[in-house]
């Protein structure tokens, strides 16, 4: 992940702040999830089915020098439905 400044950052030289440049913030973003699924008609592999997903997640660095490492947790719950192709046959 990269991310850039959405507004123009200054930096103070000489006695009065300038405009810096924004070579942005590299960081990596790993990340652990565990699915509970349930398929509605267990015999038909493209059968709709409803999940439960908890995923947790980090950025480093977040913001070197301030925060090091910026944890994330996300629970998902929804539902997949598979759109029917038409292959021509």
């Amino acid at each position: 992940m990269h991310t850039f400044a959405t507004t123009k950052e200054y930096v103070f030289e000489d006695g009065h702040y300038t405009i810096a440049t924004d070579k942005g913030n590299a960081r990596i973003a790993p990340s652990l999830s565990l699915d509970v699924n349930y398929r509605i008609n267990k015999i038909e592999p493209t059968s709709p089915k409803i999940f439960v997903r908890y995923q947790s997640w980090i950025e480093y660095p977040y913001s070197p020098g301030f925060i090091p490492l910026m944890s994330h947790i996300n629970l998902h719950i929804g539902a997949k439905f598979n759109l029917p192709l038409n292959t021509g046959k």
